[in-house]
């Protein structure tokens, strides 16, 4: 954690010393503004100016001491009046202690001393990918100053904000800066936190390892990174191309393939994702999959009366957050292969041996209890340093993290109270650039199992390689629609399978499937997203009549701006009814005749043995 704490020392009532926080408090008035002026080059230069005020006639302050911890300051300088201060740094035991010498004393009650201390830190504001981070620390020992107000000026070629917390008391813009104003009571609980750029880009691969331990054939699922609110998928590559892929009710993408008895399967993909501050509307659950997100579950005990009753009395979202930050530590020894997950009852009775797991499961169980729809995310967050940004899902490197459902913008919210602890900085109103999701737990708290947990053998290898992109893919959506024929013999339909499947590298959304017959809609089906290489089937009959004069003359399919035409094969069918007619027409003749031939011939064999016997006993007929 970078901290930034002022405190005053070296306080002269005749030969006595005055202890700081005495001093400052009762005998000193201490204002601040402090300018964090970023540069193009992420060079920030910290302009610190201070007015100090005698309370006091006795009272006068001697030097001034400025502590920097976690931060690494060059050319540190200090002025008085235009006048150029002596300045001595000292590298303690975690921090640098910067001592400014006043020549002259300013005495009396009332008067005031301004000095302006400066330097330049590379660490406040770091390019990752295509975005401009922003942390600027928070205030230490606030009670210190009577005003201290903070501006952070930003030069407008970092792009436009994508999130900046907590929310500025001002904005302005000025010489192609924007800048933002806060007040000591913004920042002495959390730093300011901010990104410029519309977006963050990864580049992915995941290889996925399935076996099938039976001795029949089964179908295998693997859970795909999805779309959500905050970040949009690119598959480049999903070899071997599965099945299909199946989205379920928390909006998973789940790719299926069949195995054959005793085969392993090796399944490798590969694209990029695009993360986005700001949540977009992309489906609404429905109502059953919101009840879905508030029944307890094994690890989310959001009916335990303890929890509940803490759920009740936190009430909000936001409180349920700052509980757990202020609550939970870290327990960072616990980061280790096949770890237990504790779940929520268990965090709340031990506050001091948690890991991502349980700040997200805490959360969740707590928002549910009160009637908040709440649900887990499993996945990748970009961290450099994990003693601050930990990832405690040790399997490949993972991290969890808790969304709510905010019914006000129909969107779910993610935070992250696991970093928000561990990094004293604000990720329930903004989320940073750094967190991408792998799979959604919300009906079920286990299933479907995240990528990177798909493996054999004791001595699994590294299976996830996430790393920063260089730019935004081109949205390519790319909708195909294919029609088979089956190979039987219809006389007065034709039946025609039409498979509408997204060859494109994108999720499609929103799409109305629409059959034609001349025009007319005869059926109509919508579904609400397509997801690469996912594919939905339908069978069309086209009725024909004797000789295709029920066929229609145009028989087409749409779906989501593409259109097939079928053909109905009416020339074939007139071809198959003639002949099947005339073979009919024909075998009645030859059917006729034969019995006509056959009647005829038993009437002559009649009149014969009739005359034969009269011939041979002529008597009978006397």
């Amino acid at each position: 954690m970078i901290r930034a704490y002022v405190l005053l020392l070296s306080l002269l009532l005749l030969s006595l010393i005055i202890a700081p926080n005495v001093a400052a408090s009762e005998n000193f008035t201490v204002d601040a503004n402090v300018e964090y002026k970023i540069q193009e080059s992420g060079v920030t230069t910290v302009t610190n100016t201070f007015s100090v005020k005698n309370n006091t006639s006795e009272l006068f302050s001697k030097n001034y001491v400025l502590n920097l911890t976690g931060v690494n300051p060059k050319n540190l300088k200090a002025f008085e009046g235009g006048d150029q201060l002596s300045v001595f740094s000292q590298q303690e035991n975690d921090y640098i202690s910067v001592r400014i010498e006043f020549p002259n004393p300013v005495t009396g009650i009332g008067k005031e001393r301004t000095f302006v201390i400066t330097y330049e830190e590379s660490s406040f504001a770091l390019k990752t990918g295509e975005v401009w981070e922003i942390s600027i620390p928070k205030l230490e020992s606030a009670e210190s100053f009577r005003e201290y107000n903070v501006y952070i000026s930003i030069p407008d070629s970092f792009g436009e904000e994508a999130y900046i917390s907590p929310e500025p008391r001002e904005i302005r813009n000025q010489d192609s800066r924007k800048i933002y104003l806060f007040k000591k009571d913004d920042i002495k609980k959390v730093g300011v936190t901010g990104g410029f750029g519309k977006f963050q880009v990864f580049s992915f691969t995941i290889n996925y390892h399935l076996e099938n331990t039976s001795n029949e054939k089964t179908t295998s699922q693997i859970a795909l990174p999805p779309d959500t609110s905050t970040q949009e998928m690119f598959y480049q590559e999903i070899t071997p191309v599965p099945l299909n892929v199946l989205v379920d009710e928390d909006g998973n993408w789940l790719a299926e393939y069949n195995l054959s008895p005793r085969q392993r399967l090796d399944v490798k993909v590969t694209g990029r994702v695009s993360v986005f501050a700001k949540p977009r509307k992309i489906i609404s659950p429905s109502p059953s999959t919101l009840l879905s997100d508030l029944k307890p579950t094994k690890y989310w005990q959001s009916d335990d009366p303890k929890i509940s009753d803490l759920a009740k009395s936190l009430g909000t979202p936001q409180k349920m957050y700052e509980y757990i930050t202020q609550t939970l530590s870290y327990n960072y020894d616990r980061v280790t292969p096949n770890v237990e997950r504790l779940g929520a009852k268990s965090a709340l009775d031990n506050p001091g041996n948690a890991i991502c797991m349980e700040f997200t499961d805490l959360f969740v169980a707590l928002a549910r209890a009160n009637g908040i729809p709440a649900r887990e995310i499993n996945g990748f967050a970009y961290s450099e340093n994990p003693k601050i940004q930990p990832l405690s899902l040790v399997a490949d490197v993972l991290h969890s993290w808790p969304e709510y459902w905010d019914k006000d913008t129909g969107t779910w919210i993610p935070i992250d109270p696991t970093w928000g602890t561990t990094s004293q900085r604000d990720y329930f109103n903004k989320l940073d650039l750094r967190h991408f999701a792998f799979v959604i737990h919300g009906t079920s708290d286990t299933s479907p199992v995240s990528a990177g947990s798909y493996k054999l053998g004791t001595n699994p290898q590294k299976d996830v390689f996430v790393s920063l992109g260089t730019s935004h893919p081109k949205s390519q959506s790319k909708i195909d629609i294919g029609v088979s024929y089956p190979n039987k013999f219809e006389l007065f339909k034709k039946t025609a399978n039409v498979r509408i499947v997204n060859n494109g590298l994108i999720a499609v959304y929103d799409i109305t499937t629409q059959i034609l017959f001349d025009e007319t809609s005869i059926y109509s089906e919508y579904f609400p997203v397509l997801p690469p290489n996912a594919h939905v089937d339908k069978q069309v009959e086209i009725p024909l009549g004797v000789l295709g004069l029920k066929a229609p003359l145009n028989v087409k399919v749409l779906a989501y701006r593409t259109e097939k035409a079928l053909s109905t094969q009416k020339s074939q069918v007139i071809i198959y009814q003639i002949l099947l007619l005339s073979f009919i027409f024909i075998a009645v003749v030859i059917f006729a005749s034969y019995k006509m031939r056959k009647g005829r011939s038993t009437f002559l064999e009649r009149i014969y043995a009739k005359i034969k016997k009269t011939k041979d006993n002529p008597k009978a007929y006397q």
